[in-house]
Order: C-alpha cells, then structure tokens, then sequence
C-alpha cells in the first residue's frame, strides 16, 4: 500500500516480489481484488530489476548489499524492533487499541486493516521526508516498524478518562441509527446549525440544546427507527447538513 500511496500523488513505482505475492495468488477474492487496486499504478515487474536505478527501495532484497555511486533510500520494514512477527491484529491489540473496536463493535474484527494502513501511510512520508533531507550521495539504510505508528495513533487518541466518547457514540450529534427498514442513517451534525436543522425536520424543535446530551441518543433512536430510509430521504432532500443515508445492499 505504501508504494500505492507513493503512486497516488505521481511518483513512478515499480513493483517487484523475490517470490511470488500472497495477494496475487491468494484463494481469497478480496485479496487478489486488492492486489488489482493496489498495483492499478504501478508497474508490475516480472523480471528482476536493475536496482541501481532506484532512488527508494521498500523492503529490498536480502542479497541487496552492493553500495551504489548515487543517493538511494533503503528501506527495511519490521514489525517491531526486537525482531517478534505482528500481523495487523496484534500491532493494534498490543496499543490498546483492538480492545476499543471490539468493545465498540460487539467482538467483532475490525472492517479494514488500520494497522497495516498507519504503517502504509508512514513508510511513504518518513521515505519522502528522509530521501530528500539527506545530502550524501551513496546508499543509505532506515528501518521502520509496523508498531510505531499504531503506538502513535493510540498516544494521542486513546482515552484515558472515559470509555465512551464522541467518536463511538457518546453523543447524538455524531452517531449512527437504525431505520424502520433496517437501513442507517449516519449523523455528522456537530456543527450547532446543522443540528438545528436536522431536529426541525424531525419535529425536535426544543431539543437544539441537546446535541451533546448523551441522554438524548435512545429518544433519537427511537424517531429515527419510526422512519424508512425513502422517508428520511425525502425528509432531508439536498440539505447539506452532514446527514448520509447508507442502504445495507
């Protein structure tokens, strides 16, 4: 994904596999779905490349020990640094922060690998950032960790004064419900006049105070599960007031 990321923003990204990519042969639908959209801009190398080329290289080969008359980033990605193999769910239990998702989601996993996406997005701006903030014109090593950023992201968001919060529910005004037709119709309205707006239109016109009032999420459950999303719909039309309406199709 880091390489992808690199691609995203127009960097020219070859990717080549010592051996054959999980991904790519994988059993799994998803998996070969997301070596597609991975390696979408991407050139994908069938032969071994001329590495000297390259001014980064992510995860380079083990017999990669030859030095280069050029500036070349070498990156070596771990996951963590006593040498211990993580995989995503490991990196994200060992910060803590696995124990919020299956509090929050009923034991279930995680939708999507956020470690490893943390880790994507860092290898690609500590690569850029390190690249070019060295003047030496010769091969160079940095080793990154998949637990380093996952241990970031929990230092500065894992609460520590409360279980419950603002982005899993505390509040009203940011909160997911079930509609009559068991569909979710998804509020964003922090902002004050979107809230107003949003409680108008459900008849709630003494309850502009509440945004905030954690009391106040089963009494919007209930309104809101009396309703069909076509309902909602119709009710809400092309306000912009950070309401979204997700059908389970």
């Amino acid at each position: 994904m880091a390489g992808a990321i690199l691609a995203s923003i127009g960097h020219k990204v070859d990717k080549w596999n010592e051996r054959a990519d999980p991904f790519e042969n994988s059993a799994d639908p998803v998996f070969k779905e997301w070596f597609k959209a991975l390696n979408e801009n991407k050139t994908v190398l069938k032969e071994t490349p001329n590495f000297e080329k390259y001014d980064v290289i992510l995860s380079p080969p083990r017999e990669l020990s030859q030095n280069v008359s050029r500036k070349q980033l070498r990156v070596h990605l771990m996951s963590e640094p006593t040498g211990r193999r993580l995989h995503d769910l490991n990196a994200m239990a060992e910060s803590g922060l696995l124990k919020i998702a299956l509090k929050n989601n009923e034991g279930h996993l995680p939708f999507l690998p956020l470690a490893g996406t943390l880790f994507a997005h860092h290898i690609a701006l500590k690569s850029i950032d390190e690249f070019w903030s060295r003047d030496e014109e010769r091969n160079f090593d940095l080793k990154l960790y998949l637990t380093d950023p996952v241990e970031l992201l929990a230092k500065w968001l894992f609460p520590k004064i409360q279980k419950k919060y603002l982005h899993n529910g505390l509040y009203p005004c940011y909160n997911v419900y079930e509609t009559k037709d068991d569909h979710w119709l998804v509020c964003g309205t922090l902002a004050p006049e979107n809230w107003q707006v949003l409680t108008n239109l459900l008849g709630l016109e003494t309850a502009h105070d509440k945004r905030f009032d954690e009391h106040f999420v089963p009494i919007l459950k209930d309104i809101i599960g009396g309703l069909t999303s076509f309902e909602l719909k119709s009710l809400i039309g092309d306000r912009d007031i950070c309401v979204t309406i997700i059908t389970k199709d």
